[in-house]
């Protein structure tokens, strides 16, 4: 057993465990109800798997279920006072498999065939959490499941062989909150932009020589059409202004777009000022190289100034009044 699949697997499981104080606290407060008997289950479930995968080679890696059976256990015990619900169909078919994992295991002497059993009831047993993902998202807390399927991201780094014993429930484990997260995802987004208050997409705006990329939103793959379609506005123009303050993040794909645009803008001449950048995209934009073609008093935390600095480059007063920008008739969303 190597030291770093042992110190991942266990970082694995410290998260894992971590990962469910926002639902205990959410349970609490009364925000969120645990069905009491699919707790329950689940908390065997988590049991039973993390000592089936211990048992078929998984040495490294049985900390995360374990850690996370333990948490699913403490929401099944606050269950019984704060949560609701009774013994369904599904609930029925799921203890039926449980017991039946136990006699496989028991009587055939097969942990791999046990885990392969449970990992089949546990499947059943997400199926409810998996409509609610569709129909409710946000009846789930994004927090939680973006810190689980973290920590089982973790988890494959712990993974010591690569065959069917040793990484059938890691890559489970991985895939199955990450197809609920990715079903929870739009409803995050939705939030955010109730948040920000914002409409995703790039709007542009035009003033004299002067260009506004208003950039609006996570700025992700499905953006950077949008960014790409913005330079045939750069024709009529001598400064380009790339706002960011509503901006929380950008995306990998969308980040190269914006690397271009500028450096395109760069190549003809253009002036280009960079505003209300996050940290994090700060770091971002100088990954790509950026900095070597924006100057720092270039890079400015209020769009108001910078588009001042850039008008007052092409020879205006400096005290005329902010100008009241009209949009463009290629405005994109």
């Amino acid at each position: 057993m190597s030291s770093f699949h042992s110190i991942m697997g266990a970082a694995a499981g410290v998260l894992s465990i971590t990962c469910i104080i926002p639902y205990i606290i959410s349970t609490i407060k009364g925000e969120t109800q645990p069905h009491r008997v699919t707790w329950w289950i689940l908390s065997v479930l988590g049991f039973m798997m993390s000592a089936n995968h211990f048992a078929a080679g998984g040495t490294t890696t049985f900390w995360e279920p374990l850690c996370a059976a333990i948490g699913q256990l403490c929401i099944a015990i606050l269950s019984i006072r704060y949560g609701k619900g009774g013994w369904g169909k599904l609930d029925q078919i799921c203890m039926a498999g449980v017991i039946a994992s136990l006699i496989v295991w028991q009587q055939l002497d097969s942990p791999m065939l046990a885990l392969a059993l449970t990992i089949s009831v546990d499947f059943l047993a997400c199926l409810p959490t998996i409509r609610k993902a569709i129909h409710c998202p946000q009846s789930e807390d994004f927090t939680c499941w973006m810190m689980y399927f973290i920590s089982t991201a973790i988890n494959l780094s712990a993974v010591q062989q690569w065959d069917l014993s040793h990484a059938a429930l890691p890559v489970y484990l991985f895939t199955g909150n990450g197809f609920i997260l990715s079903l929870l995802w739009g409803n995050q987004l939705h939030r955010w932009e109730k948040q920000y208050r914002f409409v995703r997409g790039v709007s542009l705006y035009q003033y004299d020589r002067v260009l506004l990329f208003h950039l609006n939103g996570p700025m992700m793959f499905e953006r950077s059409r949008d960014i790409n379609r913005g330079r045939t506005a750069m024709k009529s123009a001598d400064k380009l202004v790339m706002d960011f303050t509503k901006v929380p993040f950008v995306g990998f794909r969308s980040s190269r777009k914006i690397a271009t645009t500028i450096r395109y803008a760069h190549e003809h001449g253009m002036q280009v000022y960079i505003v209300g950048t996050s940290a994090k995209i700060r770091r971002q934009l100088g990954r790509l190289g950026l900095y070597d073609i924006v100057r720092a008093q270039d890079i400015i935390s209020d769009s108001a100034q910078a588009l001042h600095t850039a008008l007052g480059k092409i020879k205006r007063p400096t005290t005329f009044p902010m100008p009241d920008f009209h949009q463009t008739s290629f405005q994109l969303f």
